[in-house]
């Protein structure tokens, strides 16, 4: 039985971390971002081909096509922000959570700043496993609680329900991946194939 789907997006060749902005929030000893959902006014999106898409440094950007069609769904939980010099792109953020079981599964927390509170990196074990997720992925978009990968690309992984799924399927957004999301709950992590291949 299928829970859901995994959910990614194409790199469109830019960064949202610009070394020459003064005002970039990262911590002083370690030196990686402290803000995750920090803007930067000198960011440029170097790819404007997709509709969902990430930075090099985990940013989710989504195209007004996008957009609209989450509003037009009436889908909860998102965020939509518009970029300073890419109209009509947006930083899209999810405020659903899906609390990770870090009990069921192996983590890898390694090298724990004790001046902003972060890790250097953080390892997802296989399976991913959601904590108390016993039926599928309810309609809409989610994120997890804990953000994995290392350094400036730590990010949440999301996940979308089934019928969120199709709907967007419908769409033909470009630069949206899938992973299905199984009755183990687990993700084949190592695999970029889109669940419809």
């Amino acid at each position: 039985m299928i829970r859901g789907y995994v959910i990614s997006g194409e790199f469109n060749d830019s960064e949202m971390y610009d070394s020459e902005d003064p005002n970039l929030p990262i911590c002083k000893k370690c030196g990686y971002k402290t803000d995750y959902e920090y803007i930067s006014p000198y960011f440029r999106l170097t790819k404007k081909v997709y509709d969902v898409s990430v930075t090099y440094d985990g940013h989710i950007i989504v195209s007004q096509k996008f957009k609209d069609f989450c509003v037009k769904k009436k889908y909860q939980g998102l965020e939509f922000k518009e970029l300073p010099n890419g109209k009509n792109f947006f930083s899209f953020f999810i405020r659903n959570i899906l609390p990770f079981d870090t009990e069921s599964t192996n983590l890898s927390f390694d090298n724990y700043c004790n001046i902003c509170g972060n890790y250097e990196s953080v390892t997802p074990g296989i399976p991913l496993v959601i904590k108390d997720l016993n039926s599928a992925i309810a309609k809409g978009f989610y994120a997890t609680d804990i953000k994995f990968a290392s350094g400036n690309e730590k990010n949440s992984i999301y996940f979308v329900g089934i019928k969120t799924y199709e709907e967007m399927r419908k769409e033909k957004f470009k630069g949206i991946h899938f992973l299905k999301f199984d009755t183990e709950r687990s993700v084949p992590w190592e695999s970029r194939e889109q669940a419809d291949e």
